[in-house]
């Protein structure tokens, strides 16, 4: 079941009105910045849960309102097992599908993807992965393609670049207290 609510916040007027697909949230505060797209962006949308063991908060969070997606075993093994940039298209056609069956089966046309930290390819004994661009140019343009708003919430802690970035229509990042909403 999905909350239909007529209340719409400036900010998801706005993007709206710039017709924008592919929108990246970011900060460092955890539990904050989860709060704060639930507040602002979970009218109408399915929740797509990426990190592992956090199923009954994001349950407690949501409430029995909201449809939550749980991505699934396959992915993560096709995640970790990419070691080719050839490998990539399976991964990405995976994801897709994955969210577009829940998409269409809840009847949502905007996805929150929590956390997109948790989407591109593992590369161990890496600092850089140099699989993630290409992952995520395959992944957005895949994903634009459906006609979709997608949402990826990815947390600023694990140093990471932010490749995801560049690829959006939008990014909104959270400033300090009071916590505001910011275009970049």
């Amino acid at each position: 079941m999905i909350v239909k609510s007529q209340y719409e916040s400036s900010l998801q007027s706005k993007l709206k009105k710039n017709n924008s697909k592919i929108i990246e949230i970011k900060d460092n505060r955890d539990s904050e910045l989860l709060k704060n797209v639930i507040d602002n962006f979970g009218i109408d949308a399915l929740f797509v849960n990426t990190k592992r063991g956090i199923e009954g908060a994001l349950k407690e969070q949501l409430g029995s309102c909201y449809s939550i997606l749980m991505i699934s075993e396959n992915y993560f093994r096709l995640r970790r097992d990419i070691r080719d940039p050839n490998e990539l298209t399976k991964l990405v056609k995976q994801f897709v599908n994955e969210l577009i069956i829940g998409l269409t089966s809840e009847g949502c046309e905007t996805a929150i993807i929590y956390r997109a930290n948790d989407l591109s390819p593992l590369v161990p004994d890496k600092e850089n992965n140099p699989l993630n661009e290409e992952f995520w140019r395959l992944l957005t343009t895949d994903l634009r393609s459906t006609g979709y708003t997608i949402i990826f919430v990815r947390e600023d802690v694990d140093q990471q670049p932010d490749v995801l970035s560049c690829y959006a229509d939008v990014v909104v990042s959270m400033t300090s207290a009071p916590q505001l909403w910011n275009d970049l």
